[in-house]
């Protein structure tokens, strides 16, 4: 059993790839946890389909339906312990509000306790509307396969976009003036 796990261990540590550790607060690179080919052919799978029915879950624990209310809608997906989420969601912050008269939007966190959840949303301030995805259904039903994932709706419930990864202010307003405002 010994000289079989040192075996095993020997097998994964050779060829001089580095082992990489996961620990909060850290993140990889898109290519080394989901290249952008697969993320980009989970997001063309949904993109042009409708919004499924679906409800998420409030961090008050109560749900509510994932719904355009006939609205734009961009929904955000993330976590505390990514970075790249983290840092966007001021500027998500500073879109929605400028453009809360014309459309919604909601972050989601996904498949986490809701307490670090809860420390991140009072770090940022954020004033936009957040629940939780408990289980990780909500992202993966709109094509979301990284953190963050950012996905655009129309205000007829039309999947118009699945972006993966990290987005500025003035990029999050350019996707929303094309796929959204138009």
């Amino acid at each position: 059993t010994v000289i079989l796990a040192i075996a095993t261990f020997t097998a994964f540590r050779s060829g001089g790839d580095e082992v990489v550790q996961l620990r909060p607060g850290t993140t990889l690179p898109q290519s080394e946890y989901a290249p952008a080919d697969i993320a980009r052919q989970a997001a063309a799978e949904v993109e042009g389909e409708r919004l499924p029915d679906a409800e998420y879950t409030l961090f008050d624990g109560g749900t509510a339906e994932l719904t355009t209310d006939g609205r734009p809608l961009v929904i955000n997906f993330w976590t505390s312990w990514c970075t790249p989420c983290i840092t966007e969601m001021p500027a998500f912050d500073e879109v929605y509000r400028a453009n809360r008269d014309q459309m919604d939007m909601l972050g989601l966190q996904v498949q986490e306790a809701a307490e670090p959840g809860r420390d991140m949303l009072e770090r940022t301030g954020v004033t936009y509307p957040v629940g939780r995805d408990v289980d990780g259904d909500l992202i993966r039903a709109l094509g979301g396969v990284n953190l963050p994932t950012t996905v655009f709706v129309t205000a007829e419930g039309t999947i118009a976009e699945v972006h993966s990864g990290p987005l500025t202010a003035s990029e999050l307003q350019d996707l929303i003036d094309e796929h959204l405002l138009t």
